[in-house]
């Protein structure tokens, strides 16, 4: 937060610990209304990048809940469902999009090699969450600096 807010609006520097203080628990929303704010892409951008380096996300489910742990995590639980509806239709690359432009960030498929559509009885063995999830999403520029 305080390097976004050097790069775009020094003014608010000072104001950081108040501003995360009132967002508790809803700092990537907060990412994505200043993203939208200062027109720039999302903040959270290169923790995405990182953590998708970090995993293997070989297939749609994977990749979409690896994507809403960091931009939107209220609706991880919920990548099933939303990947269901636009799945059906061969979609999916639309669904992608569309979240991108939500949250003002990369698009997952331009960086990420999708190899196999959702095979549930793998994803059911192997959670996301044991691979990539359980390490908290950073909530100081040291802890970003150091992922």
């Amino acid at each position: 937060m305080v390097v976004f807010y050097e790069q775009h609006d020094v003014t608010k520097v000072d104001e950081v610990d108040a501003i995360l203080s009132k967002c508790v628990g809803k700092e990537a929303i907060l990412f994505s209304v200043l993203a939208e704010k200062h027109g720039v892409m999302n903040g959270l951008d290169p923790i995405f990048k990182a953590r998708l380096d970090d995993s293997d996300c070989i297939d749609y489910l994977s990749l979409l809940q690896l994507y809403l742990s960091i931009f939107h995590p209220a609706s991880t639980s919920a990548a099933a469902s939303m990947l269901d509806r636009y799945g059906r239709e061969r979609r999916e690359a639309e669904l992608f999009a569309k979240l991108a432009e939500k949250f003002r960030s990369t698009d997952p498929l331009r960086i990420c090699n999708v190899v196999k559509k959702i095979d549930k009885s793998v994803s059911e063995n192997v959670s996301l969450h044991d691979r990539v999830l359980g390490r908290p999403l950073p909530q100081s520029p040291a802890m970003i600096a150091t992922r």
